[in-house]
């Protein structure tokens, strides 16, 4: 990062270790110690690299309750740190086992949440839900948005996780665009899923930029 820095690539987001969200679900306090010194650690990294947003975890989605008020507080930790540095924490929206669906766990976030901080929304997760169109209206608080698209499955044929390139799935993404448009957002958008060659990233980009037309 440091080297791409001082060749002039200029970065407006990054992802902080996924892990935080199963350390600050767990019952031992020195896992939630652990998040939230990597959720720091993180920061620190934005910070050098002049980076804006950092999108963090914030619970398990594998666990049996995502203990979201306690997790909060443990943010709140972060809340002056993270500002002294330039640096604004995004929560990502994800999926949970047991919060009753992708829209009522975003809920509470968006009514809960302290406002020095944001949301990201990944449009596989809302398109795998089927609530593109009901997380539009969340897009005042939303600051990035991770762009993949959904087949069917979030697994391969393996059982492996798998992100499915634009165009290869059935997202409606001048939909999920337009909604996100009419909703007020004017944050970043980050092209997730995995590319292998120049080609197919300037593919996505093409399919993407017709999309927001």
């Amino acid at each position: 990062g440091r080297e791409l820095k001082a060749a002039g690539v200029r970065f407006d987001s990054m992802h902080g270790p996924k892990q935080t969200g199963r350390l600050l679900s767990d019952d031992d306090p020195e896992k939630r110690k652990q998040a939230v010194e990597l959720i720091r650690e993180s920061i620190d990294v934005a910070h050098e690299l002049g980076i804006s947003v950092l999108t963090t975890h914030l619970w398990d989605q594998n666990s049996t309750d995502p203990k979201l008020e306690r997790n909060l507080d443990s943010l709140y930790e972060l809340k002056d740190y993270a500002a002294d540095r330039g640096v604004s924490i995004s929560v990502e929206f994800i999926p949970h086992t047991q919060g009753g669906g992708y829209v009522p766990t975003a809920e509470y976030l968006y009514h809960n949440l302290d406002p020095a901080f944001s949301f990201t929304l990944d449009l596989e997760f809302a398109a795998w839900n089927d609530d593109m169109g009901e997380m539009m209206k969340f897009a005042d608080r939303i600051s990035n948005v991770h762009i993949r698209d959904y087949n069917g499955s979030p697994v391969d044929e393996n059982g492996r996780r798998f992100y499915c390139l634009p165009g290869l799935g059935g997202t409606d993404f001048a939909f999920a665009f337009q909604g996100l448009k009419e909703n007020g957002y004017s944050g970043f958008f980050t092209l997730e899923a995995r590319h292998y060659s120049t080609k197919d990233v300037n593919d996505s980009l093409a399919l993407l930029h017709e999309a927001m037309k």
